[in-house]
C-alpha cells in the first residue's frame, strides 16, 4: 500500500465513502459507536491497511469494506483529515 501525505487529496470523496460504507453503523465523533476515537492515534497506513481487514476486528462483528481501492484510499484520507480538523 502506497504511502501518502497525511490528509491528501482524496478526503472530500472519502468523506461520501464514509457516508455510504459507514454511517449507518458509525458517526464521527458523536452518538454511541463514534469512530475518530477509534482511530485518533493511528496514522494513514494503520487506517488503511486496517481497512482491507475490517472482519477481523473485535471478533468478527464489523463487515469487510465492499470497496474498491481507490475508495479505500479516499477514506482513509478523510479519516486522517478528520484527526487534523478538516472537513467532517
Amino acid at each position: 500500500i502506497a504511502e501518502r501525505p497525511a490528509g491528501a487529496a482524496g478526503a472530500p470523496a472519502g468523506k461520501d465513502v464514509f457516508e455510504q460504507h459507514c454511517s449507518a453503523c458509525h458517526t464521527l465523533s458523536g452518538g454511541d459507536n463514534p469512530l475518530e476515537p477509534k482511530v485518533a492515534k493511528w496514522d494513514r497506513k494503520k487506517i488503511r491497511e486496517t481497512l482491507d481487514r475490517l472482519e477481523t476486528l473485535k471478533g468478527g462483528v464489523m463487515p469487510p469494506l465492499d470497496a474498491p481501492p481507490a475508495e479505500k484510499d479516499a477514506l482513509a484520507d478523510f479519516l486522517v483529515s478528520t484527526q487534523q480538523g478538516g472537513a467532517k
